[in-house]
């Protein structure tokens, strides 16, 4: 279905899928999780992983900042 080195968020910037699928990935991180971390195989920084395992709702603002046009921490930091 997707090139296996192709991460979420690459597939995500890319436009082939949607950051809604992330389930998907996180399923079959599961299913065969190899050696990587999540947050690895997800694409995503560490803070990253925190940030999305805290508040679930901000995977658009954590794709945002892979595109460089937002600051993850700034978007929820009152």
């Amino acid at each position: 279905m997707f090139k296996e080195e192709s991460s979420f968020i690459d597939l995500v910037l890319t436009g082939t899928v949607d950051a809604s699928a992330i389930d998907y990935f996180v399923n079959r991180w599961h299913a065969e999780p190899g050696r990587q971390p999540l947050h690895t195989f997800l694409g995503m920084t560490p803070a990253d992983y925190a940030l999305w395992a805290a508040h679930p709702d901000q995977i658009d603002t954590i794709v945002e900042s892979h595109r460089g046009r937002v600051t993850p921490l700034a978007a929820i930091t009152p």
